[in-house]
């Protein structure tokens, strides 16, 4: 009975035999374990801009549009793009997105995988760096586990450095490839060739992915020299042997170094001698005035990443100013930090350039044969010890890496970023990973225990990290320690989605208490108050929104809507003539910045066509609207505003021609549908197919009381009373407060002589709008007939209070007091004008 149970422990003991003779397997599984946990996470934080609303990857966009975007979807000519060339990122996006659509647990899974593959590659390259088995286990192991890739994995976003680094790794290995068998060989044949295009092609496929890739064929040009070939950068370039191996070696730098030349060039080249320009909330240091505060910070920000790297306790998504304050003064503690951080890094690269003994000085000689002569030369590096080349090279890969995102040679849009330290941790996972090796060699008891105790830390570390990349609600409720002001309000973002609007006000206010210049936090404070009425309040906030960034057409478009709320047309207009004016440079999302400004003339037009009663204006400003739409808009709205603008100057034929436009895109679309109808009925021909135009929209739209009131006005017109009023009684249960359709159905009462009816709703309008003249006069009107003239009086004498001098009112008032002296009932002098009137009547005779 002993043997069945002791199967299951000699199969484990013989995989873990097989995974320690295979430490990229190993490293490759534990990396799934660390991470299968993110595959129920959502699209979370920058997902939704780089994925679910990208046209680029939704395929919205031509295939050759990923050429001449950027990252985000941004033409790479527009003023505001990042300049974040990744097209063969974003294409890997959109062939997931043509397989599974936006279902996140597909995206999550490939990024588990290529997170395996480059922490298999990294134990690959330890293991080429001659560090031993058990050095390239532990650096795969720790660079499989290490907390601070929960962002670049678990993260959507950081696709780019996964693929980045795996394209990097593969450019490596390759060249490492090619250079040993051209070393063994002494020259260069078939295979170190094809090795060599492999690893030229990984590079460039690298660059294609992220800017950090780069680093590449620098990369391989210092494993060539140090490891592989032992020698110093100095001697390489001053020696004047001939060796041949030598000759090899400068060949093949030489080319690795013009391919580096020619990539960096192309790459710059689409910058189109612009560098990207980055707000002050993104990156502080890049809108800040004082060069030596600049410099201060900067030198302190690689402090601030390499302790992420020692002591990922504390991570955030975000790392903003209030995370990492900028340095303004010398006497900074953290300057004290960053001097000792450089001088400890300095010191490292000395030891791995420079023997500290006569004996390891001894030993950095190396042997070249030179015309069948062997000649001693001593190396000016320590680079032949493979310790120290390993060393060397280690460091050099962190840097090169870090460099592209280190705000040193071009600003990026952060200050510090997790995912960013995604590819330079591979330098410092070799590093450790060779000094845990060096450990257990030395302390064979407790070494190993203190490796599995680290990875197995990190490991529950990394796990935990994830749930916080779960949602949005999840990676900013964590965030709020580090990044108080953007977590708050983008977590009042999603309470607010969930209808908690009382928390989500006060997690507004709270973000705005920390940092009052977001000018997102205002505009969606002023959003949430404009969905609860407070229009007010809400103008406010969008105004506050618009000081605070001047390009932000979405605020404008908002606060002309807060101003009509409020009846303020006057100022509505002169938001929307703003928000027509704006240039839109360095904006960060340029589609919807012109979608807003669509809008704005949209509603601009609409405006001229309401109230100034100015079609031709109205039609101008629908026309621009037309021509600035971007590429996916709904111009169907745009072609129905047109046709209302035609139909209003009596130009049928194109009135109807754009109404087709518009319900050959939308066949549904409720207000084409009515308008076409109301223009058909102006052919007394086609007003049985405009009735059923009407009919469309009434199934279309049952519950829209605006269907209602146009085909009121229809069956009106054509003296259909009855019908109409049928039609408007539903209207006016659906929008019981519309004034329209309660003011026309009194006038459909009072023409079908039903005058109780014709009252209650003049009565009912009056209450909705009381201070259009309208219903009071018709009110007034309706009292007279039925011949209660007090009241009468008394709706009319409202009118003129409202229209002093309108002469409607004015011969309507003067008949009731007729009929109200030949019934002696005593009339109401209204005015001193009335009276003076009524004397001049008299002396006359009237």
């Amino acid at each position: 009975m002993a043997a069945p149970r002791a199967a299951p422990a000699a199969a484990a003991s013989q995989l873990w035999r097989r995974l320690w003779r295979h430490p990229a397997c190993a490293s490759g599984l534990l990396a799934v374990l660390c991470y299968i946990n993110t595959l129920q996470a959502d699209f979370v934080y920058d997902d939704t801009r780089a994925i679910v609303t990208n046209g680029d990857v939704r395929g919205t966009t031509p295939l050759t549009a990923l050429l001449r975007h950027d990252f985000w979807g941004t033409p790479l000519e527009h003023a505001g793009s990042h300049g974040s060339y990744r097209p063969l990122t974003v294409l890997t996006f959109r062939v997931t997105h043509a397989l599974v659509g936006l279902r996140p647990a597909a995206y999550h899974a490939t990024s588990v995988l290529l997170h395996a593959a480059c922490s298999a590659l990294v134990a690959e390259t330890a293991a080429g760096l001659s560090a031993g088995r058990r050095a390239a286990l532990l650096s795969g192991a720790l660079f499989a586990v290490h907390p601070v890739h929960a962002e670049a994995v678990a993260g959507l976003v950081g696709r780019a450095d996964l693929l980045a680094l795996l394209f990097t790794l593969c450019s490596l290995l390759s060249y490492a490839r090619q250079a040993r068998a051209r070393r063994a060989a002494g020259g260069w044949g078939s295979p170190e060739r094809r090795w060599l295009a492999a690893a030229l092609g990984s590079a460039v496929l690298a660059v294609l992915c992220k800017e950090q890739g780069i680093a590449a064929l620098p990369l391989c040009l210092l494993y060539d020299v140090w490891v592989n070939s032992r020698i110093s950068l100095t001697a390489l370039i001053t020696s004047r042997l001939q060796d041949k191996r030598l000759q090899r070696l400068r060949q093949c730098c030489a080319l690795v170094a013009l391919a580096c030349c020619a990539l960096l060039t192309a790459r710059l080249s689409l910058l189109r001698g612009r560098l990207p320009w980055f707000s002050a909330a993104d990156n502080p240091v890049a809108s800040c005035d004082s060069r030596l505060s600049r410099a201060l910070t900067l030198l302190h920000l690689p402090v601030v990443s390499a302790g992420l790297l020692l002591l990922p306790s504390q991570l955030s998504y975000d790392w903003a100013e209030t995370a990492v304050p900028l340095i303004t003064q010398l006497g900074d503690l953290r300057n004290v930090v960053s001097a000792v951080f450089y001088v400890g890094l300095a010191v490292m690269f000395y030891a791995a350039c420079h023997p500290f003994s006569d004996t390891s000085s001894a030993s950095s000689s190396i042997n070249v044969n030179h015309n069948n002569n062997t000649v001693k030369r001593t190396a000016d590096t320590g680079a032949d010890n493979p310790g120290r080349a390993s060393l060397l090279f280690a460091l050099s890969f962190a840097v090169l890496m870090f460099l592209p995102a280190s705000n040193l040679f071009f600003y990026v849009g952060f200050l510090v970023a997790e995912r960013a330290l995604y590819a330079p941790s591979v330098g410092f996972c070799l590093l450790v990973g060779a000094g845990l090796a060096l450990a257990e060699s030395r302390w064979r008891r407790i070494g190993p225990t203190l490796s599995v105790l680290l990875l197995a830390v990190l490991a529950a570390r990394t796990v935990v990290r994830n749930q916080d990349w779960r949602d949005d609600r999840a990676l900013y409720t964590a965030g709020i320690r580090h990044s108080p002001a953007k977590s708050l309000g983008n977590l009042a973002t999603i309470l607010a989605s969930q209808g908690r609007l009382e928390q989500a006000e006060r997690a507004y206010r709270a973000a705005l208490s920390v940092r009052g210049n977001m000018a997102d936090v205002h505009y969606n404070l002023g959003n949430l108050l404009y969905s609860q009425g407070k229009y007010r309040q809400s103008a406010a906030c969008y105004q506050d929104a618009v000081g605070y960034r001047r390009q932000f057409a979405q605020a404008y478009l908002n606060l002309a809507h807060a101003h009509l709320k409020l009846g303020q047309s006057v100022l509505a207009r002169q938001v929307l003539l703003a928000c027509r004016d704006l240039h839109g440079s360095r904006i960060r999302d340029p589609r919807s910045h012109t979608s807003a400004k669509v809008g704005c003339l949209v509603e601009l037009g609409r405006l001229y066509a309401e109230e100034d009663k100015d079609p031709p204006l109205a039609l101008k400003q629908y026309l621009l609207a037309l021509g600035l739409a971007p590429e996916g808009y709904n111009k169907e709205t745009i072609y129905n505003l047109i046709g209302e603008a035609q139909y209003r100057m009596a130009n049928y034929e194109e009135a109807e021609s754009w109404f087709k436009k518009a319900l050959e895109i939308q066949p549904a679309m409720v207000h084409a549908h009515l308008f076409y109808g109301k223009m058909l009925a102006k052919n007394k021909t086609r007003v049985d197919e405009a009735e059923g135009w009407f009919h469309r929209a009434q199934t279309t739209a049952p519950n829209n009381y605006v269907v209602y009131l146009h085909y009121g006005q229809f069956l009106y017109e054509t003296g259909r009373l009855r019908e109409a009023a049928a039609v408007y009684v539903r209207g006016t249960e659906l929008a019981p407060s519309e004034y329209d359709l309660t003011f026309n159905l009194a006038n459909v009462y009072r023409e079908l002589g039903r005058y109780q009816q014709a009252e209650d709703f003049y009565r009912r309008a009056a209450r909705i709008r009381p201070e259009d003249v309208q219903s009071h006069r018709n009110l007034g009107a309706i009292l007279h007939l039925t011949g209660q003239l007090r009241e009468a009086e008394a709706a009319y004498l409202t009118a003129l209070r409202l229209s002093p001098g309108d002469h409607v009112t004015e011969v309507n008032l003067e008949r009731l007091y007729n009929v109200m002296e030949r019934h002696d009932l005593q009339p109401r002098d209204a005015t001193p004008e009335r009276r003076e009137r009524r004397a001049r009547s008299a002396a006359n005779g009237t």
